[in-house]
């Protein structure tokens, strides 16, 4: 049996890391769905939902009580998850 070490990288996310995060979110979301026809829509959806206030918001960055991190596995494809963790 083979197997294959994958790159994981694993960081917590504070609020200096939303642009690293924005610009990943933007560009999954882009590579996954730019080959359907109603790709002109993708400026207005990700500007709505992946802006620093939606992301801050997701990622519960303003929550004393919770803990996000950015896991991104980097093989063949970027994969980027969110994991919050409530204390």
């Amino acid at each position: 049996m083979n197997l294959v070490t994958l790159p994981i990288n694993i960081e917590e996310i504070d609020y200096a890391e939303l642009p690293k995060l924005q610009k990943l979110s933007v560009e999954t979301f882009n590579d996954s769905f730019r080959h359907f026809k109603a790709s002109k829509d993708f400026s207005h959806y990700t500007l709505k939902n992946y802006n620093y206030g939606q992301l801050a918001k997701r990622c519960s960055i303003f929550n004393q009580n919770s803990i996000s991190f950015t896991i991104i596995i980097n093989w063949p494809v970027i994969l980027s998850l969110i994991l919050r963790l409530t204390l």
